[in-house]
């Protein structure tokens, strides 16, 4: 099975072609927010360095969020035009849970935790076992406080809202907490289409016409619009 995925959940633009559970290629760059300009370059870049077509793919896959509001709706609607014009199924694939996936074989709770801004940040919590990553309830968007409240035990953080909330962290649980190399744990395609073959293996793709990016809060702008005033002397509350 050959599953081409791509990862705009972050700042990072990623694409891998995955052929039979092997990766063919895949490459990442720091994007920022222009995965508009990045996506498809990029995904020509790895169907030619592999020699294939678009009509050699089996499936496609991308992480629908949480993540950059901009970031996802790029690669949600650059997949879904790829998959609708190839009559190619589509797996969307949560982005906790693929940064989670370089954790599978960890003996410590896992974290994946990504910045949403506002003081906020994206988060999950995983425990590996017999090679799978287990997910010890919902994805939330919430405080690092709120996060790290009630951990009591040695835990794997990492990701963009680790590193920018790094010193409270360790203020909050100290050395229980566990940061690797934020260079080997970021955002990889690769992980998105080794989740989606898991998912194609039982039959479970998603309908291209339906799926939708997963935001857990509303965006900035749509806030701004409900917080304004509809008539004279209306506040936001």
């Amino acid at each position: 099975m050959r599953i081409l995925a791509a990862d705009t959940a972050t700042t990072t633009c990623s694409v891998a072609l995955l052929v039979e559970d092997v990766v063919a290629a895949e490459h990442s760059l720091a994007a920022g927010p222009n995965h508009s300009a990045w996506l498809m370059p990029t995904i020509s870049r790895v169907m030619s360095d592999t020699r294939h077509r678009i009509g050699d793919v089996d499936a496609l896959a991308l992480a629908i969020g949480p993540g950059s509001f901009t970031g996802l709706r790029v690669g949600l609607a650059a997949m879904k035009g790829i998959a609708i014009a190839a009559h190619k199924p589509l797996v969307g694939v949560d982005t906790l849970d693929a940064l989670a996936y370089g954790f599978l074989f960890a003996d410590q709770l896992v974290c994946p935790v990504l910045d949403a801004r506002m003081g906020e940040v994206y988060a999950a919590l995983y425990r590996p076992s017999g090679g799978k990553i287990n997910k010890q309830g919902p994805d939330m968007v919430l405080s690092v406080e709120e996060l790290f409240r009630h951990v009591e035990e040695p835990t794997i953080i990492f990701g963009s809202g680790a590193s920018r909330h790094k010193e409270e962290v360790v203020r909050m649980i100290g050395d229980r907490a566990i940061f690797p190399n934020q260079g080997s744990c970021g955002p990889r395609a690769s992980r998105v289409a080794m989740l989606a073959a898991e998912r194609l293996k039982c039959g479970q793709p998603d309908d291209p016409n339906t799926l939708e990016p997963v935001y857990l809060r509303k965006s900035e702008a749509e806030r701004k619009r409900e917080c304004r005033p509809q008539t004279t002397g209306t506040a936001c509350m």
